[in-house]
């Protein structure tokens, strides 16, 4: 007996988001996509732009546990509200817990098989939707400062060659060919060969949607206060009393997923990564591609709007106004790698979706199999939107999903 979906509303129209609708409604699924914002303009405008195919070394890692008095108190990349962790501890247990060196292994897998999954699932719709204008296929540049930050990675490339990721290690004098501008200290690095970027994330995920909408795809602006599953169906209601019926619903709202009352989602373990960037307009030919800064813990990546630094992780609440330290470290690492001393033309906050595994949730609600999840991308929602996307829609389609899913089901947090 088929269980092809024949309508689906996908709420959130972030890259995930945006990549499920467009999947589905490429399939023959009647689609209906919701947000409050517009498309690609709330976490996905922010991010570093890479298609980071490399991305299987998940946040979790065993030196944590030394590390966390620096973490706690220091003024690094990777900052921690002690309060915020105390008042969550479930989150906070289970990262913890995640942190051994076989759950990494296992954690890293996953995501390495997720990973191999991105031309399957990006490449048709940037085709579809003629938007490879907005693409660009130099590689990416991972950098190490000193040699005794790269001997500690070794656990990190190990992983990273094990799951098949093409890249050459390279050393001062390549990277410098590679990038003339960079000023700070260098030691070794990872050049990762296939790795792509986006010029422009948000005119990426608006040339996804006119094309979602090309093919009839119907596009709702309004925010979702809680759902309403029927043993056929799933009610929605908006914070403007106004209802829609639909066979299926897809809950892909990143950090904010959680709000989605009545979808079972908010008894899920989703926590918050806030991020940040700095934008100089000026700069925007300063590179040649991405490049990571390990020991530093940001991106630069330039695109078509200036030179974005990307990064940060600041564990800490959603509601929480913007940390002035995290914005002024980014503008620190701006004059120590690159020597730019002006203000920058734009600052940013957002906020990653993240489970206490690194993994993404895609998989049925507990509460119905008419709700789907497809949040928790944490780093790389850009990087694997596509393959969510197509994953999801196989699943509507009654279809065995083309990636095993077991890794990342939702009942895993028990």
């Amino acid at each position: 007996m088929s269980t092809h979906s024949k309508e689906v509303v996908v709420i959130g129209a972030g890259m995930v988001g945006m990549c499920t609708a467009l999947w589905c409604q490429t399939k023959g699924i009647q689609t209906t996509l919701i947000d409050y914002q517009d498309p690609g303009r709330g976490t996905s405008y922010g991010n570093a732009c890479t298609i980071a195919d490399y991305a299987n070394v998940p946040v979790n890692d065993p030196s944590l546990f030394g590390r966390l008095p620096g973490l706690l108190f220091g003024d690094g990349p990777l900052r921690i509200n002690l309060l915020h962790i105390l008042g969550n501890p479930r989150w906070s247990i289970e990262f913890l817990r995640q942190c051994s060196s076989k759950n990494v292994d296992k954690i890293s897998n996953a995501l390495g098989v997720l990973l191999k999954g991105i031309p399957a699932g990006l490449d048709p719709l940037i085709a579809a939707s003629n938007t490879a204008h907005l693409m660009r296929e130099s590689g990416c540049l991972y950098v190490y400062s000193t040699e005794q930050s790269f001997a500690s990675a070794q656990s990190s490339i190990v992983r990273r060659r094990d799951s098949g990721v093409p890249f050459d290690i390279v050393d001062q004098s390549s990277i410098q060919d590679l990038e003339p501008a960079l000023k700070g200290d260098l030691h070794k690095g990872l050049y990762f060969p296939k790795a792509s970027q986006t010029l422009n994330p948000t005119h990426l995920i608006e040339g996804f949607f006119k094309h979602f909408q090309q093919l009839g795809g119907t596009w709702k602006k309004a925010k979702v206060s809680h759902v309403q599953p029927e043993q056929q169906s799933v009610t929605i209601h908006t914070e403007n009393n106004e209802t829609i019926s639909t066979e299926k619903i897809v809950v892909a709202c990143g950090a904010f997923s959680k709000s989605v009352k009545g979808s079972g989602s908010e008894h899920l373990p989703l926590g918050t990564e806030r991020g940040y960037h700095v934008q100089y307009a000026q700069h925007k030919d300063l590179l040649s591609r991405p490049i990571g800064f390990a020991d530093q813990g940001f991106y630069a990546s330039p695109m078509n709007q200036g030179l974005r630094l990307a990064g940060v992780v600041e564990i800490d609440a959603l509601q929480k106004p913007a940390n002035r330290k995290c914005i002024q470290y980014l503008q620190r690492c701006a004059k120590q790698q690159f020597d730019i001393n002006n203000e920058p033309d734009a600052v940013w906050l957002g906020y990653r979706p993240t489970f206490p595994d690194s993994l993404p949730v895609i998989d049925y609600s507990s509460k119905s199999k008419n709700i789907l999840f497809a949040f928790g991308h944490q780093h790389i929602g850009l990087t694997l939107g596509g393959i969510t996307g197509l994953l999801v829609s196989e699943m509507l389609q009654g279809d065995a999903p083309s990636v095993d899913l077991a890794p990342f089901r939702a009942g895993r947090f028990g």
